[in-house]
Order: structure tokens, then sequence, then C-alpha cells
């Protein structure tokens, strides 16, 4: 009887190897910054943040109030 490969287990492993890289940080949320992710740096206390969080950082570190127009 022949071998089945199961594909769920070759990409987990595959996976598993792609990750060996390590983060280069965590940002201010507790996020871990990956190779290749957008990032940014607060020149005030060099906190980084991913790009996704920039509105969620400015609001809860600088009080800023983002708002939409009606």
């Amino acid at each position: 009887m022949e071998a089945i490969e199961n594909p769920m287990v070759i990409d987990s492993l595959w996976k598993h190897n792609e990750q060996q890289e390590e983060a280069i940080g965590i940002d201010y949320f507790g996020n871990e910054i990956w190779p290749g992710e957008d990032y940014f740096e607060d020149p005030e206390n060099g906190e980084m943040i991913l790009q996704e969080y920039w509105q969620d950082y400015m609001s809860e570190v600088y009080g800023f109030k983002f708002r939409t127009t009606e």
C-alpha cells in the first residue's frame, strides 16, 4: 500500500519553515512586526507602530479625534 500525503500536513510544515524569520520588534499594541511589514516610529518616544493601527495610536497617545463629514 502506497503512503498518501496529507496536503494539510505538508502546508503546515511549509508555513512553519517559512516563519523561521524573526520578528524585528513588538509595536505599541503588542503586535509582532515582521520583515516586510509597514510600520512607523514615533520620534517622541521611540515606539514602533504597525501602519494599520496609526489612527488608534494617534487617538490613544495624542488624543486625536477622527471624524467623518455628513
